[in-house]
């Protein structure tokens, strides 16, 4: 299925576009279609100019240049960029085509300025729509009486988080929409928000893409949500936008939006320290590594094996508390005196490769380290021997095969499957602790708010509460849950947290 089609001429961006004309007289005709996934695909009714003529389609040569284009039904300018041949026909006595496919595809208005790369830009602006109810915005008043219906919109101020790549300014902004030639019979008005980064230098299509995905997990990870954004806008340099496709992971399946009761957090209560979170979680990219992206991966809608998916979990916490730095001094200087005491050097450098790693703690404690550290009050006791029967299963499934007792592989795939749906659970914790949620809200979310039945009903399952956790409260506080929905949560102990 495709977000786009459209017919149009199309032609190399070094093409020079003669003064008064629409396009060079080295143009072609062709299909465009935009793929579910943010491809485009660009089938031509011939070829472009080039070193093999008619003979392109077979060429294995990368294409290095860039294709601009004139779509024939909105008018519409094209540019498409990261090329790859995508097929095509020679034919010595019909029609000879060729077909791209592009990474990333520009629609607009206006004239892309003709070069022999792509271009830079610094500015982005992403739609922030299925967000509203995150956001808390709600400021359009209807007062409807028997006579007339009046419309209030108050307007909200942009807010800028500067940091040292550049600015992200959250706008906020009203939508209209009015019908009637003769007079208005149709009125329709909707509150919008737009995130715009406005970087200090400009950056390559791919870049950007980046800057993209990671504000989209973030978004992810604050709201609990799968929900993914919609297709950005790129700002060019006369004023104008132009719509952006690239190629993306997208969900086969279909997300609701988050709504006001289903978030891990809302948007008002992280406001004042908004730009700090956004500023962190791009440092910790490069700080965490696969420690980072073993969770998101999880997050990007793709059906997995169980071991799989348990697995992926483990390995992400590891590689996250050995980045955190973790391991042990004590034992380090151990071993240190104990190489100090052996006298015969090839004895010493055989111990010495037998002990590289013995200063390193075991991967049972690598967990509970990192799930101690988080501000959720569970039992030690019972996190440690959770810990145990998660490191015990790693090593089953990685020294053993599986399980490596008498245990059916229904009943591994199950204690897996608990196992995972809990620390899935905790790896998000650990995130946004990391990214500096306050531990209130972590709390709250656990085991205070309309997500936390699930969650507590995995701990129950996975050892780490008692099932009284279940049958003591079937609801979440009635009082905690409304003031998450309106946005007015606050730390009992932060009389600084916002409102």
């Amino acid at each position: 299925m495709s977000v786009f089609e459209e017919r149009g001429v199309f032609w190399w961006h070094d093409e020079a576009v003669a003064e008064g004309l629409l396009a060079p007289d080295a143009h072609v005709a062709g299909l465009l279609r935009v793929e579910e996934n943010g491809r485009a695909v660009l089938e031509l009714d011939g070829y472009l100019p080039n070193p093999h003529d008619p003979m392109a389609p077979m060429s294995r040569e990368p294409v290095t240049r860039c294709i601009q284009g004139l779509l024939k039904g909105s008018g519409e300018r094209v540019l498409l960029c990261d090329l790859n041949r995508n097929g095509g026909r020679f034919s010595t006595n019909g029609i000879s085509y060729e077909k791209f496919s592009a990474a990333h595809c520009l629609i607009g208005r206006s004239v892309f300025i003709t070069g022999t790369a792509a271009p830079l830009f610094a500015t982005l602006t992403i739609p922030l729509t299925g967000f509203e109810d995150w956001l808390r915005l709600g400021v359009i008043e209807v007062e409807d009486t028997p006579d007339t219906i009046t419309l209030k919109y108050k307007a909200r101020d942009d807010i800028s988080y500067p940091d040292g790549d550049g600015t992200l300014t959250l706008i906020f902004d009203i939508e209209v929409d009015a019908a009637g030639m003769l007079g208005t019979h149709a009125y329709s008005l909707k509150q919008v928000v737009y995130a715009r980064l406005n970087l200090n230098t400009p950056n390559t299509l791919n870049d950007l893409a980046l800057q993209f995905r990671m504000f989209e997990d973030l978004l992810k990870l604050l709201t609990g949500s799968d929900y993914e954004l919609g297709w950005p806008f790129m700002d060019l340099p006369d004023g104008s936008r132009c719509r952006w496709y690239f190629q993306r992971m997208k969900s086969k399946e279909p997300v609701e939006a988050p709504s006001h009761y289903n978030t891990v957090t809302a948007f008002p209560e992280l406001r004042n320290a908004f730009g700090a979170i956004w500023s962190r979680w791009k440092a910790m990219r490069d700080e965490f590594g696969p420690g980072f992206y073993l969770y998101l991966g999880l997050r990007r809608g793709m059906a997995m094996y169980i071991e799989h998916r348990f697995v992926n979990l483990i390995w992400g916490l590891e590689a996250f508390h050995r980045k955190k730095g973790g391991s042990s001094d004590s034992i380090a200087a151990k071993v240190s005196r104990i190489l100090d005491k052996i006298d015969i050097a090839k004895d010493k450098r055989w111990l010495a490769k037998r002990l590289e790693h013995a200063h390193e703690p075991s991967l049972e404690q690598r967990l509970f380290e990192m799930f101690k550290a988080l501000p959720l009050g569970l039992d030690e006791e019972k996190l440690r021997i959770f810990c145990h029967a998660c490191a015990k299963l790693r090593n089953d499934i990685s020294h053993f095969g599986g399980e490596r007792h008498d245990a059916s592989y229904s009943e591994f795939l199950n204690d897996a499957n608990t196992k995972s749906d809990a620390l899935s659970v905790l790896y998000h914790a650990l995130l946004l602790h990391e990214v500096g949620i306050d531990g209130w809200i972590l709390k709250r979310w656990a085991f205070d708010s309309f997500l936390s039945g699930p969650i507590k009903s995995h701990f129950v399952q996975a050892g780490l509460l008692d099932k009284s956790m279940l049958r003591a409260e079937e609801q979440p506080n009635a009082q905690a849950a409304d003031a998450h929905a309106s946005g007015e949560a606050e730390s009992p102990n932060d009389p600084a947290s916002p409102k």
